[in-house]
């Protein structure tokens, strides 16, 4: 005797496959809260397509974030390729107060490195150096790229420079036509005895020279073609829309009393595959 499943079972199975699919992949990360939200921000300036914010309740001799915002013509992936190179004439070109750097220790599969970076000096204070972690990870389509202060004993010991903190959070989310949005949040502090005043004029105007620049990096090194990620994208799209039309069918046969023992084998075989099929289009590849 073949043991029957009621389908309201089969259909929570799937329903929580779903729900699991779609928090790991696209859930809030604790990184994206300070880059989406508009709270606590102060917009301060909108040129050449570039939108500044400062943060809000920080005095003018207190260190203090910025965010800014572009649209870029290229993808996703290839902006946060730019963004994460190790060549570092090509990083000159859109940061040119970098100066030269060196990759310290890597992990987490090469997804994580410990880097030191020398920069100009800007009269009237030192050169400047600083040790951070960088990481860069996945979010949907979205690219998510995070930098925080760290030490490493590997770290050239500070000669006629100053050991600064640099921390940021930079967001590139695919925005159609082979083009994406790329959002960043810069928090520098100098170190030294450097008039926190004139850092933040600096800092505050430093945004709009940094973002056209990449800008113009990323038109000459990047092609613009996006049909790959387009077409993943409708593929995962038409996986939803049959999975939700086939639970709506199978909500159906609930309330008329079926269950999966009751249905013939090339129906329970398609919710297996539409189930697979969903969630293979949602995992990262």
């Amino acid at each position: 005797m073949v043991r029957t499943v009621p389908m309201s079972a089969a259909v929570v199975v799937v329903l929580l496959q779903l729900c699991i699919v779609v928090q790991s992949r696209w859930g809030p990360h604790p990184a994206l809260r300070e880059l989406q939200s508009a709270k606590g921000w102060k917009f301060v300036l909108k040129k050449q397509g570039v939108k500044v914010w400062k943060r809000t309740g920080c005095d003018d001799n207190a260190n203090f974030a910025v965010k800014a915002t572009m649209l870029y013509p290229c993808s996703a992936q290839e902006l946060a390729a730019i963004l994460t190179t190790r060549d570092y004439d090509v990083i000159r070109k859109f940061n040119p107060t970098v100066v030269e750097g060196a990759d310290l220790e890597w992990s987490n599969n090469r997804k994580e490195r410990v880097t030191w970076i020398l920069t100009k000096a800007v009269f009237p204070l030192q050169p400047r150096d600083f040790v951070c972690r960088v990481r860069r990870e996945q979010i949907g389509r979205a690219e998510l790229i995070t930098n925080e202060a760290a030490t490493h004993r590997s770290a050239p010991a500070p000669r006629r420079t100053v050991r600064g903190k640099l921390r940021g959070v930079h967001l590139v989310e695919p925005a159609g036509d082979g083009c994406c949005l790329y959002t960043c949040v810069h928090e520098i502090d100098p170190g030294g005895a450097a008039p926190r005043r004139l850092v933040n004029w600096f800092a505050l105007r430093k945004p709009l020279q940094y973002m056209r620049q990449l800008r113009d990096v990323a038109a000459a090194t990047a092609p613009q073609a996006e049909g790959g990620l387009q077409a993943k994208d409708a593929l995962r799209r038409a996986a939803v829309w049959v999975g939700a039309a086939l639970l709506l069918i199978l909500g159906s046969l609930v309330g008329q009393g079926t269950s999966v023992g009751d249905l013939p084998g090339e129906v329970v075989a398609l919710c297996r595959c539409v189930s697979r099929a969903m969630i293979a289009t949602a995992s990262p590849k």
